[in-house]
């Protein structure tokens, strides 16, 4: 089959990682990938070569990109919904739709969507989406009147949807979301839940506890997150600096100005902060725990705890989209949850952190449980599903009246 799969950009995120680990995953199985970001200049090539060596990434071709936002920017500031680079971006897909004789065009994120329902009506193809939590996101900060970026977000949701062949959630708040609003849309939404597909990498480089001076029977918990407030990253570290203990270490992986303070503020040799790892998945062999402290309530299906859960690590986390799925094995939780609650997350963050250590019998048996809770995320599991909707997809529809 050849497939396009079509995204903003090629970076760190979640989102953005799976488009990378599908394609490659979709290629070893004999499928002619390619991958499209809209933004030729916002691509992560070390990122690419380590998640998707055998696909190739086909950007859209646009010149006066920096104009076209500019112009778009102003249009939007005078309330007038109209984009010049959603026109061009379309017309660009469609070119890269026709010259590789695409089947199946399968986007990601809200914008990528509106650039490929009107490619894939231009060209004649299919074109599914996976909805990874903006969908969501973007319609309560309009109803809050904090959207700045989209106008009538609603509206070009319910046009946009319409347009697709199929609708793939990735947590049961986006089924619920998108079928109490099942009316607005005129038709019964394909919607299918498949949960995002996970291959544990290679390790080529395990860090070293005693150059990190690290004690070998130390307890490690371990974050990796974006380099946002929001992620809870002053959390973890309150949450940490108030256990009774002194042999435990706290290990953060990820950059930006803002971790940067944290770093220059909490200065502590049990404190390590390791910056922007290309394989983070290595510093996990090194952990005991891995912690999710989010406080964005729209999170859906956190990568990083599914990367814990490949690395045998049980998880504290806030209950918070499909985390308290997630971490579920066969025979019990594979960690804890705490309640995302501003105002306690410090304190029960503490709690959870003290007891994990303390109760070792309950610490191993949450273990136990991380092969089970992360056989779900199986790629090949997840790479099947999808084969079997593009299929549908190319399959034409007989419409009854």
């Amino acid at each position: 089959m050849r497939i396009l799969l079509t995204t903003d950009v090629v970076h760190a995120g979640g989102a953005e990682t799976f488009v990378l680990r599908l394609g490659q995953a979709l290629a070893t199985r004999g499928h002619h990938v390619v991958i499209t970001p809209l933004y030729k200049n916002r691509i992560d090539e070390k990122i690419l070569a380590e998640l998707a060596p055998e696909v190739r990434v086909v950007p859209v071709e646009l010149n006066l990109l920096k104009p076209l936002q500019l112009v778009d920017g102003l249009l939007r500031r005078a309330g007038i919904d109209h984009s010049f680079l959603t026109q061009l971006f379309s017309r660009g897909l469609a070119r890269i739709i026709n010259y590789e004789k695409v089947q199946v065009v399968h986007s990601h994120l809200f914008t990528t969507d509106k650039v490929a329902v009107v490619a894939g009506k231009i060209m004649g193809v299919p074109v599914v989406t996976t909805i990874h939590g903006d969908y969501s996101a973007n319609e309560r900060l309009e109803r809050i009147g904090n959207l700045k970026h989209i106008l009538n977000f609603r509206s070009h949701m319910y046009s946009v949807l319409n347009g697709m062949n199929a609708i793939v959630c990735i947590c049961e708040e986006q089924l619920q979301f998108f079928g109490q609003r099942r009316s607005f849309f005129g038709r019964q939404l394909p919607l299918h839940k498949i949960y995002n597909g996970y291959s544990r990498p290679d390790i080529e480089h395990k860090p070293n506890r005693q150059k990190l001076g690290i004690p070998a029977e130390a307890f490690v918990y371990g974050m990796i997150a974006r380099g946002i407030p929001e992620k809870g990253w002053l959390q973890a570290i309150t949450a940490f600096n108030n256990l009774p203990d002194n042999d435990s270490y706290l290990l953060l992986i990820g950059d930006s100005a803002y971790v940067q303070k944290l770093k220059d503020h909490y200065v502590s040799k049990r404190v390590l902060f390791v910056g922007q790892q290309e394989q983070p998945f290595g510093w996990l062999q090194i952990c005991e725990v891995g912690l999710f402290c989010s406080l964005i309530k729209t999170e859906a299906l956190p990568t990083v705890i599914i990367e814990y859960l490949a690395a045998g690590l049980p998880v504290i986390a806030t209950a918070v989209g499909e985390v308290p799925r997630m971490i579920y094995g066969q025979n019990g939780a594979a960690g804890i949850l705490i309640p995302l609650d501003e105002a306690t997350i410090v304190t029960s963050l503490t709690t959870a952190m003290a007891q994990i250590k303390r109760d070792l019998k309950a610490y191993y048996a949450m273990q136990a449980q991380t092969a089970l809770a992360f056989d779900k995320f199986s790629m090949g599991r997840c790479v099947k599903a999808y084969e079997t909707i593009y299929d549908s997809c190319l399959v034409p529809t007989i419409i009854t009246k």
